[in-house]
């Protein structure tokens, strides 16, 4: 009895499950109905979509609602043609940009690319700018002009095909990377009318001209000036020869010219030289390749020439500068201030100089002598055959400055 009663007992609970389960399954499928029609293939199984309507991209039509999902066909008609909200602009509500693989439009701008270039053009007419604050003052009306408001980096060469304008007092700065500022400086005063080219101490006030092909790089071996210095140098490589160069200054008391070798050349036919004489180009009419510090007077058979200043002949004018140039071409000869004169003896700083007399002994022509400075009576013979005065002693034959002047 007890038995039957539990196997009653068991049946019965298990109908009332069997109800409740049929129950929860029936609301489940009411629920999902809400949201999505009973397909065939959710004959069985209902999820929930809560993504949109998929029917307007199964049977191709455009998207009506915001619910609606957009189709292939749809996105790519929209790419092809002009969109409503394509263009940018600096709203608080940004549209878009119409893009394709080769061009774009950004607000009346074209950009295209070819492959090789990217291009980009603004509106016919209207100049291009990157920033704000300002607009132009030099007049920029077309498409292909840029203004940029702020500053302007370039990390590599930049290159000019045509002149550049600076507005005054604007400058071109020269930066040392490793001071972090300017070290030199071109630039125009306008209220002054002047166009300055300035550098800073550190950089040894050297303002240098060079051959920019073999000099790059190199040191030239000017210390650093006191005063703003000038250095124009010759084409030869300094690290063969850097002596090749001229320099011009101003050290607070006078105006300084100097070469690091050679003479200088005013003109044509006259040059100061290095030991500070004065030089004029004669021909030389010895019957000989000039002889420096040779004494030499005016040629009687050609004009602008000299020829060697005889023994007796109280007639010189100047001693020649340089040996080796050949008879009949154009030599320097040095008329004043201070020349290297050939002796054929001993010579005494503070002796007097002059050109030779058949009294003397060892006398030659074009060579000249030195002695002590006569007292009275005065020989009128080696008066009028004076050269100067000795300013350097050495022995035996050969150059000794002198200062030159003639009776």
């Amino acid at each position: 009895m007890e038995l039957k009663q539990e196997f009653y007992r068991r049946i019965e609970n298990s109908s009332i499950k069997m109800v409740q389960a049929k129950t929860l399954l029936n609301r489940t499928k009411r629920q999902s109905q809400k949201f999505e029609p009973k397909t065939p293939i959710a004959s069985d199984m209902f999820l929930p979509n809560q993504s949109g309507d998929h029917s307007a991209g199964i049977v191709l039509t455009t998207p009506t609602t915001d619910s609606d999902i957009a189709n292939k066909k749809y996105v790519d008609d929209e790419i092809g043609s002009d969109h409503p909200h394509q263009d940018v602009q600096t709203t608080a509500s940004p549209s878009f940009v119409k893009m394709t693989s080769t061009t774009a439009d950004i607000a009346g701008m074209d950009i295209s690319n070819d492959g090789t270039k990217t291009t980009f053009l603004g509106k016919t007419g209207d100049y291009n700018r990157i920033g704000v604050g300002t607009t132009t003052i030099h007049g920029l009306n077309s498409e292909k002009d840029l203004l940029i408001t702020g500053e302007l980096e370039v990390a590599q060469k930049t290159r000019f095909r045509d002149s550049m304008t600076f507005l005054s007092p604007g400058y071109i700065g020269f930066v040392d990377t490793a001071l972090g500022s300017s070290r030199a400086y071109l630039k125009y005063e306008p209220t002054l009318t002047d166009f300055r080219l300035a550098m800073q101490d550190e950089a040894g006030n050297q303002f240098l001209i060079v051959n920019g092909d073999t000099s790059w790089g190199r040191n030239f071996d000017h210390g650093t000036q006191a005063n703003p210095t000038l250095f124009i140098h010759s084409a030869i490589n300094p690290d063969t020869d850097n002596t090749q160069w001229i320099s011009l200054t101003h050290d607070q008391t006078d105006g300084v010219i100097k070469t690091g070798t050679g003479d200088l050349e005013l003109c044509e036919k006259t040059k100061m030289t290095r030991t500070g004489g004065f030089a004029i180009k004669l021909t030389n009419k010895t019957g000989a390749n000039s002889i420096a510090g040779y004494c030499v007077t005016a040629d009687d058979s050609t004009n602008d020439a000299v020829k060697l200043v005889p023994v007796d002949v109280p007639s010189c004018i100047g001693v020649f500068l340089d040996s080796g140039v050949s008879d009949g071409s154009e030599a320097w000869v040095v008329i004043s201030g201070i020349a290297d004169v050939y002796y054929w003896g001993t010579t005494v700083r503070g002796y007097l100089a002059r050109t030779g007399l058949t009294a003397d002994t060892g006398e030659v022509s074009g060579q000249a002598t030195a002695e002590v400075v006569p007292t009275s009576p005065f020989s009128v013979d080696k008066h009028f055959c004076e050269i100067g005065h000795c300013i350097e002693t050495r022995t035996g034959a050969g150059l000794a400055r002198t200062v030159l002047h003639f009776n």
